[in-house]
C-alpha cells in the first residue's frame, strides 16, 4: 500500500510540474502560440536574428494559488488588441474581459478611454482604447505619459473615420477636422484626416515625457474611433527600430499612405516606412497594389491623374523619378525617388535595411483658375487630385 501510494504522489507531482511549466512558457517571451505569432508579426527588430528575449522574467506561484501574469499584449475576442492580466485585476482597473490568455490563466482585458471634451484624458493602462465621445464633443486631447522603461508606443487604428473637409481632395490640407500628434521624435506628420483604418504608428519619446493625440472636430459629422495604445519597453523585442513611423514584419504585405482609403493625399508628410527583413531574406521587391485596374489609383502623388486615353482605353500614368521629384516622392533605400501617377512595374533592392522613406510637402500644386467644374481636374503640373499610393512589398532570397 505504500508502494502504491507513492506512485500515485510521483505521478501527481509529474503532473503538477507539466502544468507549471506549460504555464510559463506560454507567458514567456520565447513562447509562440498562434495568437503570440500574430502578435509578433506586427513588431520586432529589423532582422528576426537580432530578436532579444525580453528582460522581464514573470513568476509563478500556483502552490499559493497565485499566478502573476506578465503585462503582454494579447487579442482579444473580437480580433482587437488587449492586454492580459487576471480577471480581477482588470475589473480594479475598469476594464472588460474579452477572451482568455495564459493557458486561461488570463483574461483579455479591454481598458476603454472615452474622450471627455474637458482637457487631457490621460492613459495609464497598457492596451488602452481610445474612444470617441457619445455625442458631439470640439475637441478631444489624449496624454500618454512616459512611464518607467518606456521608450516607445504603438496606435492601432482599429477604426478611425473623420471628416477630411472639401479642401482635402484640391489643396491637399485637413480644413475641417484634424488628428495630430505632439510630443513624438520621429517623424512629421499631418495633420491628418479621413479614414486612417488600417494603419498603425510607432511613436518614439525621444527626450519627451508625454505624447498628445490631439482631435479637433469642426462639425458633427458622425466621427468615430478606436485607437489601440500598446506601450514598448526599451528592451523589448516588440521594439520598432528607432525613427521608424510604421514598421512591417512579415515577408510580404500592403504599405498604403495615410488617407488612402479615401483616396486622397494628405501635406506635410515626412516619415520612414520600415521592413525587418527576415531569416533568409536578402531583397525586396516593390510593386504598386494595383487594386483598381485598368484605370490604377495606385500611384499619384504628383503631377496630376493619369491621362484619358481618348480612344476609350486604360488611363496612362507618368511615371517619374530621380531628379524630377522635388516636391512629393518616395524613395526605396538603396535605389530612387518615385513620383508622378506611375510606380514602375517592380523595384528591387538588396539594400538593407530595408526602408521606404516618404515625403509630402506643405502644399499642392494648383491647376490654373478659374476651374469651370469642382473639384477641378489637374493637368500635368498640377498636384489636384492626388490620391497618395498602396504598395506591395515582397522579400526573397535572391
Amino acid at each position: 500500500m505504500g508502494s502504491c501510494s507513492m506512485v500515485y504522489v510521483r505521478i501527481n507531482i509529474a503532473i503538477y510540474l507539466a502544468i507549471i511549466i506549460f504555464v510559463a512558457a506560454e507567458a514567456s517571451p520565447g513562447y509562440s502560440t498562434p495568437s503570440r505569432r500574430k502578435h509578433r508579426e506586427h513588431y520586432g527588430n529589423f532582422s528576426e536574428t537580432q530578436q532579444q528575449q525580453s528582460s522581464r522574467n514573470p513568476k509563478f506561484f500556483p502552490i499559493l494559488g497565485f499566478v502573476t501574469l506578465p503585462s503582454s499584449t494579447c487579442q482579444t475576442d473580437s480580433g482587437t488588441m488587449g492586454t492580459c492580466m487576471k480577471s480581477k485585476t482588470c475589473q480594479r482597473q475598469g476594464g472588460m474581459a474579452s477572451g482568455s490568455c495564459a493557458m486561461n490563466f488570463g483574461v483579455c482585458c479591454v481598458v476603454n478611454l472615452v474622450c471627455s471634451g474637458n482637457g487631457e484624458d490621460t492613459v495609464t493602462q497598457n492596451g488602452t482604447h481610445l474612444l470617441q465621445p457619445s455625442s458631439y464633443t470640439e475637441f478631444c486631447q489624449y496624454a500618454i505619459p512616459r512611464q518607467e522603461g518606456i521608450c516607445q508606443i504603438r496606435l492601432d487604428f482599429n477604426s478611425f473615420n473623420i471628416d477630411q473637409g472639401p479642401n482635402a481632395v484640391t489643396f491637399g490640407d485637413c480644413a475641417s477636422d484634424t488628428f495630430t500628434v505632439r510630443g513624438a521624435s520621429n517623424a512629421i506628420v499631418g495633420p491628418l484626416c479621413g479614414d486612417l483604418t488600417g494603419q498603425h504608428m510607432y511613436l518614439d519619446y525621444g527626450g519627451s515625457d508625454k505624447i498628445n493625440l490631439d482631435l479637433f472636430l469642426q462639425s458633427n459629422m458622425m466621427q468615430k474611433w478606436d485607437i489601440s495604445v500598446t506601450m514598448i519597453r526599451c528592451d523589448s523585442s516588440e521594439k520598432a527600430p528607432t525613427g521608424c513611423l510604421q514598421y512591417f514584419t512579415t515577408p510580404s504585405g500592403m504599405v498604403k499612405s495615410f488617407n488612402y482609403n479615401n483616396m486622397v493625399q494628405l501635406n506635410n508628410e515626412d516619415y520612414t516606412v520600415c521592413i525587418r527583413s527576415n531569416s533568409g531574406m536578402r531583397k525586396i521587391t516593390w510593386k504598386p497594389c494595383m487594386t483598381n485596374p485598368p484605370t490604377t489609383t495606385d500611384f499619384i502623388i504628383t503631377g496630376g491623374p493619369p491621362a484619358v486615353d481618348p480612344a476609350g482605353g486604360p488611363a496612362v500614368g507618368i511615371p517619374l523619378s530621380g531628379d524630377d521629384c522635388t516636391t512629393d516622392w518616395v524613395m526605396v533605400l538603396g535605389q530612387n525617388k518615385y513620383c508622378g501617377s506611375q510606380f514602375p512595374d517592380m523595384v528591387t533592392s538588396m539594400s538593407q535595411p530595408f526602408i521606404l522613406q516618404v515625403h509630402f510637402n506643405e502644399f499642392e500644386l494648383q491647376p490654373p483658375m478659374p476651374c469651370p467644374m469642382q473639384p477641378c481636374p489637374g493637368p500635368e503640373n498640377s498636384d489636384a487630385l492626388n490620391t497618395g499610393f498602396c504598395l506591395k512589398y515582397t522579400q526573397t532570397p535572391f
